[in-house]
C-alpha cells in the first residue's frame, strides 16, 4: 500500500509539472527532435548595395518533415508568408537595391511529438515580423491557438484575462522609468495611457493571438504599444496564470469605504451626515458595492483621501512594485463607471500614504502624499489632475462618422455625427439629421477614468442646447481604420448595436 501511494502521488506531481504556465526539463527521448525540420532557405553572407553599403544577411525558412495533406499546407503557408520575403530579398539583391529584410529565424519547441515553431523576420524600421505554427506528428494534425487553449485546459475567459494581466505588467514594468522619471510630464502620461489601452485592448489580447507551447510553458505573441519608431514592437511573453496576491486590505475616510481583496477593488458608501448631498450629486446609493474594473498588477495596500479644495476622494492603491495607481472616485460615480486609472506618473519606490494639507498662495488645499522608502512625501495632487485631463493628442481635432438608425415605425434613416476633442477634454457632439433638417449638439468636458479590454475610458457630461445634462462614459481606441468610440455607460450616444463601436473618420 505504501508503495501504491507514493507511485500516486508521483503520478499527481508530474500532472501538475505539465501543467500550462510550468516548464520543467525533459531528457528523456522521444524521437521527435529537429531532424524532423528541414529549410527551404538557408542562407547567410554579406551584401553590397548600388550606393555602397555593406550589410551582413541570414535567412532560414524551416519546412516540416511529414507527409501529411496538413504539413505539406502548412509548409505552403510558411513558404508564401516567409520564402517568399526572402525570394523578394534575393530578387532585390540582384537589382542591386537596398533590402528590407536582412533576417528569417525559426526557433522550436518540442512537446514531445507537438512542434510549435516560431518564425521570425526582421524588417527594416525597426519592425519585425512573428508567426507561429503547431504540428503535431502523432496524428499529423495542426493545433491552432483554440486548441493550445484546450491542451493547456483553459477557458476563452481565463486565457484573456491572464494574458491582459501578463501584457499590462510587461508594459508597464517596460515604460516604468520613464512615467516616474523626466519623461512623465503630461504629453508622455497622456501617450502612456494611449498605448497601453491599445496594448491590453480586445483586438490585441484574444483567443486568435500567436501562441506556442514550449515544455508546457504557454507563451504568447503580444505586439506592445512604442512611443518611438513603430507604433508596436512583438513581445514573447510566457503566459503567468500565477494566484494574485491575495492581500486583504481596506481603507476608510469620511463615507467612503474601499475593499481590496484577491485583486479585486470594492467600493461602498455609509450614510453619514456629510454624505446625502454626494449621494444625490455623484448618484450612488448605501446598499450598493461598486466593483472597479481595469486591475492588473499586484496590490499591497489601498488608501482613501480627498484631493483638491473640498472634499474629492480618490482611491489610491500601492502596488508590489511600489507605484501608485488611482480611481477617480467622483467622475466615475457620475459617469456610472468605476475603472483603475493605471499607474499615476513622477512617483515611484513608494511604501506607504498619508493625508494632508497643502497652503498655497491662493489658499489651501487636501491632498494624499506618498511616501517612499527614504521617507520623503510626494504630492499627489499633480499627478492626478494630470491623469484626470489626459487627452491623447491623437484623439484632438474633428471626427466623423455617418450612422444608418433601423426604426420599426419611420425604417431607416442615416445620421451624420461629428465629435470635436480638445486639448484638457473639452468635448462637442453634434447630431445631424439632413434629411428631415433636425441638428442637435451638445458640449462639455471629458475625464480620464481608466483603461479597460475596450480603450481608454473616458467619463462625459455633455449640455444640450436646451439645458439638459447627460451624463455617462465611452471607450475610445484608435484603430488602424479610425478612432473606435463604444458606449460603457449611460445613453448610446451614437446607436450602435449592442457590444459594438462606432468607427469615426478623421474630419
Amino acid at each position: 500500500m505504501k508503495k501504491l501511494t507514493t507511485a500516486l502521488l508521483t503520478a499527481l506531481l508530474l500532472l501538475n509539472l505539465a501543467a500550462c504556465g510550468e516548464k520543467e526539463p525533459d531528457d528523456t527521448p522521444s524521437g521527435y527532435d529537429d531532424s524532423l525540420i528541414s529549410e527551404l532557405y538557408s542562407e547567410e553572407g554579406e551584401y553590397t548595395d548600388a550606393e555602397n553599403n555593406t550589410l551582413a544577411y541570414s535567412y532560414h525558412v524551416p519546412r516540416i518533415v511529414s507527409e501529411t495533406a496538413v504539413a505539406a499546407a502548412l509548409n505552403d503557408e510558411i513558404a508564401d508568408q516567409f520564402g517568399a520575403l526572402v525570394q523578394e530579398q534575393k530578387n532585390m539583391m540582384a537589382s542591386r537595391v537596398s533590402l528590407t529584410c536582412l533576417s528569417v529565424t525559426w526557433t522550436s519547441y518540442w512537446n514531445d511529438s507537438l512542434l510549435c515553431l516560431v518564425v521570425r523576420a526582421e524588417m527594416d524600421g525597426d519592425t519585425s515580423m512573428t508567426e507561429t505554427y503547431s504540428y503535431d506528428f502523432f496524428g499529423g494534425k495542426r493545433l491552432m491557438s483554440e486548441d493550445l487553449l484546450a491542451r493547456c485546459e483553459l477557458s476563452t475567459q481565463d486565457f484573456i484575462t491572464a494574458a491582459r494581466r501578463t501584457a499590462a505588467n510587461y508594459f508597464d514594468e517596460t515604460y516604468r522609468d520613464a512615467l516616474s522619471g523626466s519623461m512623465g510630464g503630461v504629453g508622455f502620461i497622456a501617450s502612456y495611457a494611449e498605448r497601453r489601452a491599445w496594448t491590453l485592448s480586445d483586438e490585441n489580447i484574444n483567443a486568435e493571438m500567436r501562441l506556442y507551447l514550449d515544455g508546457g510553458a504557454l507563451h504568447m505573441i503580444v505586439p506592445i504599444g512604442s512611443f518611438a519608431g513603430a507604433e508596436s514592437y512583438d513581445a514573447d511573453l510566457a503566459l503567468d496564470l500565477s494566484a494574485r496576491e491575495t492581500v486583504e486590505k481596506t481603507a476608510q475616510d469620511s463615507f467612503v469605504k474601499a475593499a481590496l481583496s484577491g485583486g479585486d477593488l470594492t467600493v461602498s458608501f455609509e450614510k453619514t451626515a456629510d454624505s446625502a448631498w454626494y449621494a444625490e450629486n455623484f448618484r450612488f446609493d448605501y446598499e450598493t458595492i461598486y466593483p472597479v474594473e481595469g486591475l492588473y498588477s499586484d496590490y499591497t495596500d489601498v488608501f482613501v483621501g480627498s484631493v483638491g479644495q473640498g472634499y474629492f476622494p480618490y482611491i489610491f492603491l500601492l502596488t508590489s512594485e511600489g507605484t501608485v495607481e488611482y480611481v477617480n472616485l467622483l467622475e466615475g460615480l457620475t459617469a456610472g463607471f468605476l475603472c483603475d486609472g493605471g499607474p499615476l506618473g513622477g512617483v515611484k519606490g513608494i511604501v506607504s500614504f498619508e493625508s494632508g494639507e497643502v497652503e498655497e498662495d491662493y489658499g489651501t488645499y487636501q491632498t494624499v502624499f506618498a511616501v517612499d522608502a527614504s521617507g520623503e512625501k510626494h504630492d499627489l495632487s499633480g499627478a492626478v489632475s494630470d491623469a484626470d485631463y489626459t487627452i491623447p493628442s491623437e484623439f484632438l481635432g474633428e471626427w466623423t462618422a455617418t450612422v444608418t438608425h433601423d426604426t420599426a415605425e419611420q425604417g431607416s434613416y442615416d445620421s451624420d455625427y461629428i465629435l470635436t476633442l480638445t486639448d484638457g477634454g473639452g468635448l462637442t457632439v453634434q447630431d445631424i439629421n439632413s434629411e428631415v433638417g433636425i441638428f442637435f449638439e451638445y458640449t462639455g468636458q471629458l475625464n480620464y477614468l481608466g483603461t479597460n479590454g475596450e480603450g481608454m475610458v473616458f467619463g462625459y457630461h455633455l449640455n444640450e442646447n436646451a439645458g439638459t445634462v447627460r451624463y455617462g462614459a465611452f471607450t475610445l481606441l484608435r484603430g488602424s481604420d479610425g478612432l473606435h468610440v463604444k458606449s460603457v455607460a449611460g445613453e448610446n450616444f451614437f446607436d450602435a448595436p449592442s457590444g459594438r463601436y462606432t468607427v469615426f473618420a478623421r474630419g
